[in-house]
């Protein structure tokens, strides 16, 4: 061990009392706590894959929220709701999928809307990829 490294015995407690004026002062400021609400939207293909679609909501989030409560993150998600879509994923790519859910769905839009659903997320079969997402709002 190299006993340079060791403060001397005052400094030890001094450091402990800023440590501790610190941490009180952190602990003092609150911050906002924000809910995302996910509207669920499920594909024919994913119905006949996935039985218990609210099961894997439901245990997502589930997840999710633990992560966000253990890493002290101030954020809830929770779900707006599945909305089971007439749309076939067949032979299209997470691209396609993507472009779809934003532009063409308007099915899809409306559910969001009249559920005050902050994001959306298909749940789809297709294993291409882990998913896909716009970093910002589509341009018309």
């Amino acid at each position: 061990m190299d006993e340079s490294k060791i403060p001397p015995e005052g400094d030890t407690v001094q450091g402990r009392e800023i440590a501790k004026s610190v941490v009180t002062q952190a602990g003092s400021a609150q911050t906002a706590h924000s809910v995302i609400r996910i509207l669920f939207v499920t594909t024919k293909q994913s119905r006949a894959n996935y039985s218990y679609p609210e099961l894997i909501v439901s245990l997502g989030l589930q997840s999710v929220n633990e992560v966000m409560k253990n890493s002290r993150i101030n954020i809830t998600v929770e779900s707006a709701g599945i909305y089971h879509a007439n749309y076939d994923e067949s032979g299209k790519n997470y691209s396609q999928l993507l472009e779809d859910l934003a532009k063409n769905m308007k099915d899809v839009a409306q559910a969001r809307e009249g559920l005050l659903a902050d994001l959306v997320s298909m749940i789809v079969i297709n294993k291409e990829w882990r998913g896909l997402a716009y970093l910002a709002p589509p341009r018309d």
